[in-house]
Formats: C-alpha cells, structure tokens, sequence
C-alpha cells in the first residue's frame, strides 16, 4: 500500500474495525494451531509404553508327611472361603491371572488375587495351625509374620519357570505350628 492508501484507510472507521476482525480471526486461528499442536503432543505422550503386564501362577507344595488342609479366606466372608486338601507334595495352584510388573516393588507384590484369599491357614493331620494374613487397607501391604514364610507374599516365594511361583510348606512349619487343642477350626 502507498502511504497516503495507508492514511484514508486508517482514518475511515469502517476500514479500522475491518482492520481489528482481520487480526482477531489471524490471532484465533494462532491459537487454534497452537491448541492442536498440543492436543496432539498430549495424545503422543500418553501413548507410550503401558506398565508391562506379567501373568502369573501362584503354586503351594505340600513338602511335608502330613496331610495339609489349606483354608483360603478372602474379606472374612464364609461364601469365598476355599478348602483344599494336600497329601505329601501334592500341590495347590492358583489362578493364572494377569499382574502388574514385578520390578516394581516385589516384596510388595501380594499373591491375593491369584489364590483368592487375603487369609490363609495351614492346617496340618487336623491337629496344628499356621495362620496367615495380609492387610490391604493400607497404601502397601501388612503382612503377617513370620514375614519368609507367609504365603500371601511375593517374596515367600520361589520362581520355577513359566511364569510360575512356588511356595513349599516345610517340616520346618510342622514344627513351627501351634497345636489346636482338639479339632482345627
């Protein structure tokens, strides 16, 4: 534009608010670029690697020469509760399920889901008790001791293969188990 096209463009009024939407729009559409732009970087990032997924089998040996009753208890409610009978080095194993990653905080980890309980009681020939317990209640688990042997912790147990762990009750735990004075309830 020459400069006296500059001047009457300037002073008519309908020329300036004409002059004002044009830099409205152009600073809308800035915006809206800028908008997308960050749409898309956000969908960028959140389409990274998800926390690797592990399935995981949780596997109870009866090492012993007794006889075990394992009593699986989930929330102290008697219609999830689960009885299983082991002879010697018959084994129990729990549900294959699909976990978050050991890596994380393994002594943490908490078998629960797999063994479908949050209490388990290891009853031996019907006349001794371990008993067992983990708290979910707080932000990380509180187990039960002694802390080695509880089998509702990871890291009680033992990796085998195939993306299963072992927990093997010993006659160590014969030995360490309190006699019920009758029948084990």
């Amino acid at each position: 534009m020459h400069n006296w096209e500059n001047r009457v463009f300037q002073q008519n009024p309908a020329n300036a608010s004409r002059n004002n939407l044009d830099e409205l729009f152009d600073n809308w559409l800035y915006m809206k670029h800028i908008l997308c732009f960050l749409a898309l970087i956000t969908i960028l990032i959140s389409c990274g690697p998800e926390t690797e997924r592990e399935m995981r089998t949780y596997v109870i040996l009866n090492e012993t020469n007794n006889n075990v009753t394992l009593l699986l208890s989930l929330n102290n409610i008697d219609e999830l509760n689960t009885y299983v009978v082991l002879g010697t080095n018959e084994i129990y194993r729990g549900e294959r399920l699909e976990l978050g990653n050991l890596t994380m905080l393994p002594e943490t980890t908490t078998p629960v889901q797999s063994l479908g309980a949050d209490e388990v009681a290891i009853v031996f020939d019907d006349e001794y008790i371990l008993f067992f317990d983990v708290d979910l209640s707080n932000e990380e688990p509180v187990f039960s001791n002694p802390l080695n042997r509880n089998p509702l912790r990871h890291g009680s147990y033992e990796f085998i293969g195939d993306d299963e762990f072992l927990f093997t009750i010993t006659q160590e735990d014969f030995e360490n188990a309190t006699p019920c004075d009758g029948p084990c309830e």
